[in-house]
């Protein structure tokens, strides 16, 4: 069972081998696109992009690179479900461009329910960094069963998946086909930038901003050189990697299978390596939850979170792992760390919160995580 973070988190904010490709540079400018992305620390990374033609309102959706799902809460979803109650919607009655689908569709996300409803086929205008990107006659879902709760506070308006090569077993055409198919981009690569400093704790703040880069890589958003591994598993971003320490703990040596993902802000690990990580910051328990709290004055002092690729060391600092919020005039630390229900699973996963302080690239077609120290 998959650890949904975000909803773990909105209670608690309510309670208190280098590919051959690799050698050569990348594209630059050219054939490259840049879209403005915000991310919350309650959940992972918001697009907006409009669906239809005339007055539409602008939808926020959350970028998922493990599926290729692309749907978003129709007007006609049922409010029973707060999601749907909080969310902005799409109305396909007036949309000058909407073509009917209705074609039943059926996904999840992160181990949910099913979500269940109808696609339809609309324009769709991607705000970038440079200019607005017009793309016609783009497949979706428009969800009408919605049984999320309202895990994203109102926040997000649905699901834009970021992985083409699930698009058999998808709903909807993801993005990225689309960019590919009208020549836009070059490449099948996808990374995240955010503008966050070294200085602050980059999950206290309420809201950032930064950059989904498709098409290639950001030469400026990283240091050093990109570390690449092999993906070993076709339905997940997981990677072999070769040491995992806390500080000068060693929680797991020889082939440590890594997953990355956006569809969780957590950083999730098998049940007696986190238990080490316990121990060592003496946490303490929030009665009902599993995420577990610390003390805010010692945070400066807490070792780095090491995976080590191609034997390289990629850190991760208390503050990409330590998030800070207030309850009135109380603060609150509280560690994006956390372990399986199941005792038996032994992955580690890096959720959107490993996304600040390590640059991270995915090669969608050759199927390559790539790492490196963020700018």
């Amino acid at each position: 069972m998959r650890i949904h973070g975000v909803l773990i988190i909105y209670i608690i904010l309510n309670i208190v081998s280098i590919p051959e490709y690799s050698c050569h540079p990348l594209p630059d400018s050219e054939g490259v696109i840049r879209i403005p992305i915000t991310s919350y620390y309650d959940e992972g990374f918001v697009a907006r992009l409009q669906v239809g033609t005339g007055s539409m309102p602008e939808l926020r959706l959350l970028l998922d690179v493990s599926s290729s799902n692309f749907w978003v809460a129709s007007s006609d979803c049922d409010r029973k479900y707060g999601w749907c109650s909080s969310s902005r919607h799409y109305n396909h009655t007036k949309s000058t461009s909407w073509i009917d689908g209705r074609e039943s569709f059926s996904a999840t996300f992160s181990g949910s329910n099913p979500i269940t409803g109808v696609t339809s086929i609309d324009n769709i205008v991607v705000r970038s960094t440079e200019k607005d990107l017009n793309l016609e006659h783009v497949e979706f879902g428009e969800a009408l069963i919605i049984p999320l709760g309202n895990i994203f506070n109102g926040k997000v308006d649905g699901i834009l998946g970021l992985d083409s090569t699930k698009q058999s077993q998808s709903t909807g055409t993801p993005l990225i086909t689309e960019f590919l198919k009208n020549k836009l981009i070059r490449e099948p690569v996808i990374s995240f930038s955010l503008q966050c400093t070294a200085s602050e704790s980059c999950a206290t703040r309420e809201k950032e901003v930064g950059e989904l880069v498709l098409g290639g890589i950001d030469y400026e958003k990283f240091h050093g050189s990109i570390e690449w591994a092999e993906v070993t598993d076709k339905n997940s971003w997981t990677v072999n990697m070769q040491e995992i320490k806390f500080g000068d703990t060693s929680l797991c040596s020889g082939k440590c299978k890594v997953e990355t993902t956006t569809n969780t802000p957590l950083i999730v690990g098998p049940n007696n390596q986190v238990n080490e990580i316990y121990k060592l910051l003496n946490v303490r328990n929030i009665p009902g939850v599993i995420i577990k709290t610390v003390d805010c004055n010692r945070v400066a002092t807490f070792p780095l979170l090491t995976f080590s690729v191609n034997n390289i060391p990629i850190e991760l600092h208390p503050r990409d792992y330590v998030i800070k919020a207030s309850v009135g005039k109380i603060d609150f630390c509280y560690l994006s760390i956390t372990a399986y229900e199941e005792e038996q699973n032994e992955k580690w996963i890096l959720g959107s919160t490993a996304h600040h302080s390590v640059y991270i690239v995915y090669h969608l077609s050759q199927r390559y995580v790539g790492f490196a120290k963020a700018s």
